[in-house]
C-alpha cells in the first residue's frame, strides 16, 4: 500500500500557528527532486513525482486560506517547476539561487562546493566559517528576508519563495540559531514569515514563533 503525500509536520505546525496573520511569506525549499549525476551540476533535474504529489498537499493548504498565491523562485528547474505547482504565475529570482543571497565569487564557489560537498560548506557557514567566496551568513540571510519583507509590504495576499537547502538552512539558522545539527532541511520544508512591527519580521520554524530584526 502506498503511503499518501503529506508535508513536513513541522511546516504544518509554523501554518496552523500563523492562521490569523497576514500577508503571510513562505520560504521553503524545493520538493522531492530526482538524484543529481556523480560530477554534474544537476540544474536541470527536475522534481519526482512524489514531490509533485506533496506539492499538491501543500497547495490545497495555501488555497485553504483564500488569498491570492504569488511566488519567487530560484531559476533552477526543480524550484521554478515547484513554485508553478504552488502558483498561478512564478517570477524567477536570482537571490533564491544561482546564485543565491550567500555566494559572491560563483566561480570560487564552484570549485568550493565542488571539491568539499554541500552539506561540508553548509555545516561550516553556519557553525561561523568565513568562506572567502560568501558573504557573512547574517548580511546574507538579512538580505533575503529584506526582501521577503519588502515584497510583503507592497504585494496582497500569501508570497511563496522557492529555494534550496543550501540557502535555506543558513537563513534559518541565523534567524531561528537552530544549527540543523545531525539533521537536515526535508523537501518542501522552511519557515512561514509575517510583517512584525517596523522593520521586523515573525519567522515560524516548526511551530515556534521568533522576532527578527533586521
Amino acid at each position: 500500500m502506498t503511503t499518501p503525500a503529506s508535508i513536513p509536520g513541522g511546516l504544518v505546525a509554523s501554518i496552523d500557528a500563523a492562521a490569523n496573520r497576514r500577508p503571510l511569506a513562505f520560504l521553503l525549499r524545493h520538493a522531492d527532486r530526482a538524484d543529481i549525476p556523480a560530477g554534474e551540476s544537476g540544474d536541470d533535474v527536475g522534481l519526482l513525482a512524489l514531490g509533485e504529489e506533496r506539492c499538491e498537499v501543500l497547495a490545497g493548504a495555501l488555497g485553504g486560506r483564500g488569498d491570492a498565491i504569488w511566488a519567487e523562485a530560484s531559476p533552477l528547474i526543480r524550484c521554478m517547476s515547484t513554485a508553478l505547482l504552488l502558483a498561478p504565475t512564478v517570477e524567477p529570482s536570482n537571490l533564491l539561487g544561482d546564485p543565491g543571497p550567500f555566494v559572491v565569487d560563483c566561480e570560487e564557489g564552484g570549485r568550493v562546493f565542488g571539491s568539499l560537498g554541500t552539506e561540508y560548506v553548509l555545516r561550516a557557514q553556519m557553525a561561523g566559517h568565513p568562506w572567502s567566496f560568501m558573504r557573512p551568513i547574517e548580511d546574507g540571510a538579512k538580505l533575503l528576508l529584506g526582501h521577503i519583507r519588502d515584497s510583503l509590504g507592497r504585494r496582497p495576499g500569501t508570497g511563496v519563495f522557492i529555494s534550496h537547502d543550501a540557502i535555506v538552512m543558513p537563513v534559518i539558522a541565523w534567524a531561528t540559531g537552530y544549527r540543523f545539527d545531525a539533521a537536515w532541511l526535508a523537501p518542501l520544508d522552511g519557515v512561514v514569515i509575517a510583517l512584525s512591527s517596523g522593520e521586523d519580521l515573525t519567522i515560524w520554524w516548526r511551530g515556534e514563533p521568533v522576532e527578527v530584526s533586521l
